[in-house]
């Protein structure tokens, strides 16, 4: 049986403490604005490398307005690749769509085929190159939407002509919100 003074000390923390919602009302209380759809195939904000890559932004704060995740495709012709980088405070997962795509994990290499998916925790390094003759296609996915700014600082976007130059500001955007490594 509690003691006397540990039950009167229990009521007067409960008294004092600030009410309690439950997970479902804070969660409607951050995302009173998203609504469910469906994002088609072509849809998605564009991004263009002088590689060939092209990268399509499908779900992030820009897109859809989501708040806590990112996705993107991408599409990997032969000779190009993603080149060695690591992401220092967020997991990844890669699904690779189509064909077939060289992943070097740390050190260590594999081949990766539709229907793969590879997870990447904070800080591996990672690269990602076509295996054959065939475009490869993958979709990468981000627990922190904040990092569609990220791709939106690479490449060109529809309708530019060459990739834009960075201002000092955007630099220092990037380095903040991307916190990726490359090498």
């Amino acid at each position: 049986m509690a003691s006397p003074v540990r039950v009167s000390l229990a009521l007067i923390v409960l008294a004092f403490a600030p009410p309690v919602r439950s997970l479902d009302a804070q969660w409607m209380a951050i995302h009173t604005d998203l609504k469910p759809r469906v994002i088609r195939r072509a849809e998605g904000e564009r991004r263009y490398h002088e590689d060939g890559r092209f990268i399509l932004l499908k779900v992030g704060p820009t897109t859809t307005g989501a708040s806590y995740l990112f996705m993107g495709y991408e599409d990997i012709p032969p000779g190009a690749m993603i080149p060695l980088h690591q992401h220092e405070v967020d997991e990844e997962i890669l699904i690779v769509q189509r064909g077939r795509v060289q992943v070097v994990l740390d050190r260590d290499s594999s081949i990766a085929m539709a229907g793969d998916a590879v997870f990447l925790p904070p800080r591996s390094r990672v690269s990602v190159r076509t295996v054959g003759r065939d475009t490869a296609s993958i979709f990468f996915v981000f627990p922190r939407a904040s990092v569609e700014r990220c791709f939106q600082f690479g490449g060109r976007g529809e309708g530019q002509t060459t990739d834009p130059l960075m201002t000092r500001a955007d630099t220092l955007e990037a380095l903040r919100v991307c916190q990726t490594t490359y090498f």
